[in-house]
C-alpha cells in the first residue's frame, strides 16, 4: 500500500464519515460510564444556573421571537424552538465555569454535545441508545478537530469551544436527525460558516453566550443542511476555508485518532468553581496549607509557576465582577491558602473576596511562566518566616477509578441541584441519568430541566 497516497475523501467529509459510524454497542465500556458522568455533571450545573441573568436573557429573547414549542429549557415554563432550547441550556451548563473539560480541545465537548442531542430527542422521542451515540459523535467531533488545529487555534486567541464547539453540536445534531454523510458534512460546512469565539471574553457572560450560540449555530446547521442548505463539503481543510484561517498548523492528510481509542477517556471534571487552568495552583496552595504549623500570616510572598497558556486565560490581578474571580490564579491561591472553599458557584464572589486577608495575601503572589509545564501543572512556591518550599501538581490525569468519579460527580450534583429542585427530584434525575442507555426515551431528563408550575 502506497503510505503517500492522498486519503479518498478530504477532512470534512471524514470527520462526517468517522461520526455517522459511532455505535453504541461499539463504544467501550468505560466510554459509556464516563459519558453519563459527565451528561450527569451538566445536567446538574444546568438546573443550579437556570434563574441567572444570561439564562433568563436567553430565555426572554426566545420567547420574544417566538416559534414553535419543541424542546425543554431549563429557565423557561414552555417548550423554545430546539435551536433555542439547546442554547439555553448549553449556555446554563457553562455559565458556572464549572463543566468538565478535555485538554485536546482545550475546552468544553459537553457543553455543546449534550444539549445539541436532548433538544432533537425530546421532539423525535428518542432512546437513549441514541442519544448516546449523538452525543459521542458531537464529542469526539469537537477533540479531533483541537487535535488538528491546536495549539495555534487557541494561542490566536480564539475560545475553542466556541469555535470547534460549533461543528461538535453540527455532528450532533446530525446524528439525532439521521442524516447521511453528504448531509452531515454539508451540516458541518454551514456550521463552519456560523463558529466564531474569543478568548477575550473570558471572565464575562460573553463566554458561556459563545457557548450558547456555538450549540444553537450547529442545530440549526444540521436542520438547515437537512433542508438542503449547503454548497462545500470540504470548508473546514479547502483553501480559505476554516482551518487556514483559524489556525497556523499543516493539516495531514488523514484525520488523527485519540491514542486511547476515544477522547472521552481524557476527560478531566471540576471539583473547584472556577477556569481549569487555575485547578493545579488552587491544588498546590491547599496542599501548602495542610503542612504541620502552617501559618498564612507568616507568608512573605508566593509564586506560582504555570504554562503560559495560563497567563492568557487566567491570570486576571484584581477581580472586578463575580465570573472573573474564577480567572484570578493570585486571587484563587490566596483564597485556598486562606482556607476558604471555592468549590460553590457562591464562593467565587467579589464580596467575598473583599472580606479578611484575601486581597492582602493576593498582593503577594506572583505569577511566573515555564514552557516545559503541561497546562495542567503548576509549581506553587511559598516564601515565609519559617522557610521556603515548594509544591508540585498536575491535574491532567483522569479518574482512574470511575466508581470514585461517580461517586463525586453525585455528591457534585447534589450540591447543585438539590437546592433548586430538591433531593427526591434530584435522586431520581441522577438514577435517570446514569442508567441513560436503558431509557426507551429521554423526556422524563428534558421534562426535568423545566420549572415547576
Amino acid at each position: 500500500m502506497n503510505e503517500t497516497a492522498a486519503p479518498r475523501t478530504g477532512l470534512t467529509r471524514q470527520i462526517a464519515e468517522r461520526g455517522n459510524s459511532v455505535r453504541f454497542d461499539d463504544l467501550q465500556a468505560r466510554v459509556k460510564t464516563i459519558a453519563t458522568h459527565s451528561i450527569l455533571d451538566f445536567v446538574g450545573l444546568s438546573i443550579a444556573s437556570a434563574n441567572l441573568p444570561l439564562i433568563k436573557a436567553l430565555i426572554a429573547e426566545a420567547l420574544d421571537q417566538g416559534g414553535r414549542e419543541e424542546s425543554s429549557a431549563v429557565g423557561s415554563f414552555t417548550r423554545l424552538p430546539a435551536a433555542w432550547a439547546a442554547s439555553v441550556n448549553a449556555g446554563a451548563g457553562h455559565v458556572l465555569a464549572y463543566d468538565d473539560v478535555n485538554m485536546v480541545i482545550p475546552g468544553h465537548a459537553t457543553a455543546v454535545a449534550w444539549p445539541s442531542s436532548l433538544a432533537l430527542a425530546e421532539i423525535s422521542d428518542a432512546s437513549g441508545r441514541h442519544v448516546l451515540e449523538a452525543y459521542v459523535a458531537g464529542f469526539e467531533t469537537t477533540c479531533v478537530l483541537g487535535e488538528l488545529l491546536e495549539p495555534s487555534h487557541y494561542d490566536m486567541g480564539f475560545h475553542a469551544s466556541g469555535t470547534l464547539g460549533a461543528f461538535g453540536a453540527a455532528m450532533s445534531a446530525s446524528r439525532m436527525l439521521q442524516l447521511d454523510i453528504d448531509t452531515t458534512a454539508q451540516a458541518l460546512s454551514v456550521a463552519a460558516t456560523m463558529a466564531s469565539g474569543l478568548k477575550g471574553a473570558f471572565g464575562t457572560m460573553l463566554k458561556p453566550f459563545q457557548v450558547a450560540r456555538a450549540t444553537g449555530n450547529g442545530v440549526l446547521a444540521a436542520r438547515l443542511a437537512k433542508r438542503g442548505l449547503g454548497g462545500r463539503d470540504d470548508l473546514i481543510e479547502r483553501e480559505q476555508g476554516f482551518a487556514v484561517t483559524h489556525s497556523k498548523s499543516a493539516l495531514p492528510l488523514e484525520l488523527p485518532r485519540s491514542e486511547t481509542g476515544s477522547y472521552m477517556l481524557q476527560t478531566l471534571y471540576k471539583y473547584h468553581a472556577a477556569c481549569y487552568l487555575a485547578h493545579s495552583p488552587i491544588e498546590g496552595a491547599a496542599l501548602a496549607r495542610q503542612r504541620p504549623g502552617f501559618d498564612p500570616d507568616l507568608v512573605q510572598a508566593v509564586t506560582v509557576t504555570v504554562n503560559p497558556m495560563a497567563g492568557k486565560v487566567c491570570n486576571i490581578d484584581r477581580p472586578k465582577t463575580d465570573p472573573e474571580v474564577g480567572y484570578s490564579i493570585r486571587t484563587l491561591v490566596a483564597m485556598s491558602l486562606l482556607k476558604m472553599g471555592v468549590t460553590r458557584p457562591d464562593d467565587l464572589k467579589v464580596s467575598r473576596v473583599a472580606e479578611g486577608n484575601v486581597l492582602p495575601l493576593a498582593d503577594r503572589v506572583t505569577i511566573a511562566f515555564d514552557p516545559s509545564l503541561p497546562d495542567t501543572a503548576s509549581r506553587v512556591h511559598l516564601r515565609t518566616d519559617r522557610g521556603d518550599f515548594e509544591i508540585a501538581t498536575d491535574v491532567g490525569n483522569p479518574e482512574e477509578d470511575l466508581s470514585k468519579q461517580e461517586r463525586q460527580i453525585t455528591n457534585k450534583v447534589r450540591l447543585l441541584a438539590e437546592p433548586a429542585i430538591g433531593p427526591v427530584k434530584t435522586s431520581q434525575l441522577i438514577e435517570r441519568v446514569l442508567n441513560l442507555p436503558d431509557l426507551a426515551s429521554l423526556r422524563p431528563i428534558a421534562e426535568a430541566l423545566r420549572p415547576s408550575t
